[in-house]
């Protein structure tokens, strides 16, 4: 289980693209958004919401967003690696 408490966060030093239009709607809405770096292609996002649960999201470079893990061809978690480094930089 990963704590992380949305007052404290960071931003990541890793440049990302453009963020997703519906990320800042995300933030409007009162959650906070953080970037986790690129992997696989894709540029990772975690999501805090108001209440404190987390998500995951990855960006494309066409503008698109999906929601959930990302696994790379061998199998490996490469969210939870991402996450991993994420609490590292935290502590």
């Amino acid at each position: 289980v990963l704590v992380l408490c949305a007052s404290a966060l960071p931003v990541f030093a890793q440049t990302a693209a453009p963020r997703h239009p519906q990320l800042d709607v995300f933030v409007q809405g009162g959650g906070s958004v953080d970037y986790l770096g690129n992997d696989q292609g894709l540029d990772g996002w975690i999501l805090i919401t108001p209440d404190g649960s987390i998500k995951t999201v990855y960006t494309t470079p066409e503008g698109g967003m999906v929601m959930g893990l990302l696994v790379d061809r061998d199998g490996k978690n490469k969210t939870a690696e991402q996450l991993s480094a994420y609490k590292a930089v935290l502590e």
